[in-house]
């Protein structure tokens, strides 16, 4: 994961974001309107871990801390200037509120399930999304498709079938529109709570009568393609 932290450091919006002249709420809405969809963009359809969404959070309180104003007094402890920082910040965003960019995350996800299942059944982000490599129209192809070594093993939805299985015992591709619409809060809750790396334990398939999971590679695949061996 890409600190952002450099948006800051690069000279486009510093002068602007951390001149005192300039009223704090002002300059709030200016970070929240282009630094947050900047950062933000495309992130909610990554397989993000838990690490990755801390490294987030870090980055946004690193930039409002930096927007507020840095003060370091002499001889103070660490642990006294930051509890001194953290009420500086409260006290700018109680004027200016601004959205987690974890929960913003949470809410752009849940916004791109919506749009997927309200798309024409010929759109190319509904058959992206119900697109399955396993399932293959050549008879004479023996070759099965896997994850390769190295790859994550958490995939872009799966917080989100985790949290329609827990919830409604189905996965979010067979539940109706209206009922993800009504569980929108419910959903940003759940992501928010930590549990992004908790995935669904591996599949393990009969290959030659050898049971490997299908995220390892074999040390042999027959008749290989590469037209399907994409995951």
């Amino acid at each position: 994961m890409v600190y952002f932290y450099p948006i800051l450091k690069s000279g486009l919006l510093k002068n602007t974001l951390c001149n005192r002249h300039i009223s704090s709420n002002l300059r709030l809405k200016l970070f929240d309107a282009v630094v947050t969809p900047t950062i933000l963009f495309g992130l909610a359809v990554l397989p993000l871990s838990t690490a990755s969404l801390r490294k987030i959070e870090a980055t946004q309180r690193k930039m409002l801390r930096k927007i507020v104003g840095w003060i370091r007094i002499q001889n103070e402890p660490w642990d006294v200037t930051m509890r001194r920082m953290k009420l500086r910040v409260a006290r700018a965003l109680g004027s200016r509120a601004i959205m987690p960019w974890k929960k913003r995350l949470a809410k752009y996800l849940w916004k791109f399930i919506l749009r997927i299942k309200t798309a024409r059944s010929e759109s190319w982000i509904k058959l992206a999304s119900e697109w399955e490599p396993n399932e293959c129209d050549d008879a004479f192809n023996e070759y099965l498709a896997h994850r390769d070594r190295g790859r994550p093993n958490l995939r872009w939805d799966d917080v989100v079938n985790r949290f329609c299985r827990l919830h409604f015992h189905e996965s979010w591709q067979k539940l109706s529109v209206g009922v993800l619409e009504s569980s929108t809060d419910q959903f940003i809750v759940f992501f928010c709570n930590d549990i992004a790396d908790v995935v669904d334990p591996p599949v393990f398939v009969a290959d030659d009568a050898i049971s490997v999971p299908q995220n390892i590679t074999t040390p042999f695949v027959p008749f290989f393609r590469p037209s399907t061996d994409t995951w």
